[in-house]
C-alpha cells in the first residue's frame, strides 16, 4: 500500500443539508478557498453510478472546453 501525500487527499469542508426547496449552502470556508461569489455559476454533474454530484465553476469549465477546442456561449 502506498503512502498518500496531502496533495492526494480530498479536503473535507463539512456536511450540508438539503432544504425543503432542494437548496444547499456551500460552506463559507470552501466559498472563500475557491473564490465563489454571489452570482457565480456552477455546473452540476451527476456521476455515472448516480450516487454523487460534482459542482464545477462555469469559468473553469469554459477554460477546459476552450483547451479542447470548444467554448461555451450564452444563448442570448
Amino acid at each position: 500500500m502506498s503512502e498518500e501525500t496531502n496533495e492526494e487527499l480530498q479536503t473535507f469542508y463539512g456536511v450540508v443539508n438539503v432544504s425543503h426547496n432542494g437548496q444547499i449552502v456551500i460552506p463559507a470556508k470552501l466559498r472563500k478557498d475557491l473564490n465563489i461569489k454571489q452570482g457565480d455559476q456552477l455546473i452540476v454533474v451527476r456521476s455515472n453510478d448516480g450516487e454523487d454530484i460534482l459542482l464545477v465553476k462555469m469559468e473553469k469549465m469554459d477554460r477546459i472546453l476552450k483547451e479542447t477546442g470548444f467554448g461555451l456561449k450564452k444563448p442570448y
